[in-house]
């Protein structure tokens, strides 16, 4: 974790330089979080679920289903990251929206 401007762990600094650049450097993994973070932000104020989170969501998932299509982005590091970060996603606040909407 990040505390105070610096990397508590050899673990954070690993996640810092492998996962977050590929989450940015592709349209899916880059959609996903952003996603998350719109979540995030709205559980964190205690909002409903943002359109916006929504969207981006749908996004992501619109550019993973095309990457199943092709052989070799199936099994990439950018599909597997897309994937992760909208696991974490619905992990995170999939009982957060059932709760909200039933």
């Amino acid at each position: 974790m990040i505390y105070g401007g610096t990397l508590e762990s050899e673990t954070a600094r690993t996640h810092m330089d492998l996962w977050m650049n590929l989450e940015f450097a592709n349209e899916a993994s880059f959609h996903a979080a952003l996603a998350y973070s719109a979540a995030h932000l709205a559980y964190l104020r205690s909002e409903p679920t943002p359109t916006l989170a929504i969207m981006h969501n749908q996004k992501a998932i619109g550019i993973i289903n095309n990457w199943l299509e092709d052989p070799v982005m199936m099994i990439s590091d950018a599909a597997i990251s897309a994937v992760l970060r909208l696991t974490s996603l619905e992990v995170g606040f999939s009982v957060l929206w059932f709760v909200e909407h039933h």
